[in-house]
């Protein structure tokens, strides 16, 4: 099997004097290599980069899990959304941990969420959705994640309940979990996002009341719970938030 322009012997400037959304045909190729040249080109020529930013380029293949370990020390910015890179999100992840911005949106990748990106303190934008991935948001990567403004996981297949430790996410600006099969209740630890002016949670399972915390939202801009099994009336407390809110669905 022909594999295009193997890295063995590439040299050249890897800096952040380079471009970060510079994508040479050697770097298409990268996420279609055998694991051993994706690591030898990562060590070579990636290693100093400081932003990957890849993103709408039609890229295929996977992301090279045991190549990351060579970006570990430099590399804040992997964007790599709007491709079509398929199969899963590598354990690797949690190895850059000078990570701020992490965007895999609309791709193809599936699996469940690496609990290894709890490692990623710096994260301020997590932007996962957009992709076939499955099983329950890991608590403690929600939980550990603590400087997070973004985070969407909207339009996946992920399911089990919103966890209790969102409420770690005091920065938090903007939470999309629409478009999921998530179920339980909404957990009234979302009321502690004093921060929060954008929450979707629309388009799930999720079940019994609104709960009253959310009325505490003060910077809450827009709210979407339409097509949940949510039951019961509105607590008081969220329809006298509701009159400031821009946009609203029940």
């Amino acid at each position: 099997m022909r594999h295009n322009i193997p890295p063995s012997h590439i040299s050249g400037p890897s800096s952040d004097a380079i471009n970060p959304h510079l994508l040479e045909e050697t770097d298409r190729h990268w996420f279609t290599w055998p694991k051993h040249f994706q690591a030898a080109y990562a060590h070579q020529k990636l290693a100093t980069r400081r932003q990957l930013c890849w993103q709408n380029r039609n890229l295929t293949g996977s992301i090279p899990g045991q190549a990351l370990f060579y970006l570990a020390n430099t590399l804040t910015h992997l964007l790599l959304h709007d491709n079509n890179l398929s199969g899963t999100i590598p354990a690797e992840i949690g190895l850059l941990h000078q990570l701020t911005d992490l965007s895999l949106s609309n791709n193809n990748l599936e699996g469940s969420i690496p609990t290894s990106l709890r490692h990623c303190v710096h994260i301020r934008h997590l932007a996962l959705d957009g992709n076939k991935l499955s099983g329950e948001i890991p608590a403690e990567v929600v939980g550990n994640l603590v400087q997070l403004r973004y985070m969407s996981l909207a339009d996946n297949q992920l399911s089990g309940a919103i966890p209790s430790t969102i409420g770690e996410l005091v920065h938090l600006h903007c939470l999309l979990l629409h478009q999921n099969h998530l179920s339980g209740p909404i957990p009234c630890e979302i009321g502690k996002l004093a921060s929060l002016q954008y929450l979707d949670v629309s388009n799930n399972y999720l079940t019994d009341v609104v709960p009253r915390e959310l009325g505490g939202l003060e910077n809450l801009a827009m709210l979407h719970l339409a097509d949940n099994l949510i039951c019961g009336p509105l607590p008081i407390e969220v329809v006298d938030m509701s009159r400031r809110l821009v946009h609203m669905t029940l």
